[in-house]
């Protein structure tokens, strides 16, 4: 006797293939998606600085031609000695204090805020302290007078004038327990150094006259300057 078989529904059905590229596509287009808004993320925390655009020795004056702009990421610590790129205006036609390289950064540090020394022309620095420095009254730019005196206190004490008619470059006052440079006014605390410009043989005559015994500084009068 014959025995007719019916085959179950789900015998008959073909299996079901994994379509992967319905898979595929939307981690891609998530992938796609995070990389645009991590690129959005980086370059919205870019700051624009001045870059050199050539090597720039010690001395050469910034101009159009030497500056660039540039979008970098930076440290809020790194970005506040930055040059930004709204202080061109402020710092073309200025000098280098420092020298800078192609493609640097350049920094708050390497802008001379005074004129460089010139040929022939010494740099320096004498501690002071409240009694002998006119008060607090010196700036840069003021032309001073410097005495020794010798054997202070004793019957053999004398005084002489060291250098005269020398100019101020920089003033280091005591603010608070720590040196700050005032250089544009006489606010402040006491002054704690001065740096003179001089001469080789005024700069020779100065260091050997702070190792023997106390300078005073006098501020000379306008007529003398």
């Amino acid at each position: 006797m014959a025995t007719n078989t019916i085959a179950s529904p789900r015998a008959l059905r073909k299996p079901r293939r994994v379509d992967w590229r319905a898979v595929v596509g939307p981690v891609l287009a998530l992938m796609a998606t995070g990389g645009l808004l991590l690129f959005w993320s980086s370059s919205s925390n870019t700051q624009p600085v001045l870059v050199a655009r050539r090597d720039l020795p010690v001395g050469a004056t910034l101009d159009a031609s030497s500056v660039t702009t540039a979008h970098v990421q930076l440290t809020d610590t790194l970005y506040a000695v930055a040059l930004p790129a709204s202080q061109a205006p402020n710092v073309i036609g200025n000098k280098l204090a420092e020298p800078a390289h192609a493609g640097q950064v350049l920094v708050w540090p390497q802008i001379a805020t005074r004129d460089l020394l010139g040929p022939g022309q010494r740099a320096i620095s004498l501690r002071l302290s409240k009694d002998n420095s006119t008060g607090g009254r010196l700036q840069p730019g003021d032309r001073v007078e410097i005495l020794l005196t010798t054997n202070a206190g004793e019957p053999d004490a004398a005084t002489r004038v060291v250098v005269s008619g020398i100019t101020v470059y920089d003033v280091i006052r005591e603010d608070a327990g720590r040196s700050i440079n005032r250089d544009s006014s006489g606010e402040g605390g006491a002054i704690s150094a001065l740096t003179l410009i001089v001469t080789p043989e005024q700069a020779v005559a100065l260091a050997g006259a702070k190792h023997n015994g106390q300078l005073d500084v006098l501020l000379l009068p306008k007529t003398e300057r």
